[in-house]
C-alpha cells in the first residue's frame, strides 16, 4: 500500500485591504485609516504550524464626530470571494482566516466570508480609537501549493 507523500511546497496567502468610509450626513465627520494596504501568510509546513500568523499586525484607527445626537456606528469586513490562485485558478476558503482585536469592546474577534459583510466593531455616538488586529491562516496540506490572494474591504459607517 502506498503511503501519500506530502509536498514540501507550501501555500502562501496574501490579502489586500481596501478602506471605506459611507458617505457622511450633514456636520458628520468619519474617518477609517489602516496602517498598511495588504498582509500576507507565509508558506508554512501544516504539520509544524497549523496557524499561520500574518507577516505583521494591522492597526485600524476609528473616528466619528459630530452630527447632533449620539447614534450607532459600525466597522465591517468584506472579503471580495475566497482566496485564489490565478495560476493554478485553484482557491482556499477564505473562511480559514480568523481575526483577533483588542481593544474589546468595541472591537470583536472574527472570521472572514466570502462576499458577506463581518462586524470587526460597533458601538454608540462619537469615537476616536486605535485599534490592532492580528490576522491568522489556519494551514492544511490539503490546499496546492502556490501563492493565493484576495481582496478584504473595510467599511466605517454610521447605522
Amino acid at each position: 500500500m502506498l503511503k501519500p507523500a506530502k509536498s514540501t511546497i507550501f501555500p502562501a496567502a496574501m490579502f489586500l485591504f481596501l478602506a471605506g468610509a459611507a458617505a457622511p450626513l450633514f456636520g458628520q465627520n468619519i474617518e477609517l485609516s489602516l496602517s498598511r494596504s495588504a498582509l500576507s501568510f507565509p508558506a508554512a509546513d501544516p504539520d509544524a504550524t497549523p496557524l499561520v500568523p500574518a507577516n505583521d499586525t494591522l492597526t485600524v484607527r476609528l473616528k466619528l464626530t459630530g452630527g447632533g445626537p449620539p447614534k450607532p456606528w459600525q466597522l465591517t469586513l468584506r472579503a471580495d470571494g475566497n482566496l485564489i490562485n490565478i495560476l493554478s485558478l485553484t482557491s482556499i476558503d477564505i473562511s480559514n482566516i480568523t481575526w483577533t482585536a483588542s481593544p474589546a469592546p468595541p472591537f470583536r474577534n472574527g472570521r472572514l466570508a466570502a462576499n458577506v459583510d463581518q462586524l470587526a466593531a460597533e458601538g454608540d455616538g462619537n469615537v476616536n480609537i486605535t485599534a490592532v488586529m492580528n490576522f491568522v491562516f489556519q494551514n492544511s496540506w490539503s490546499y496546492w501549493a502556490g501563492s493565493y490572494r484576495q481582496s478584504v474591504t473595510f467599511t466605517l459607517s454610521r447605522v
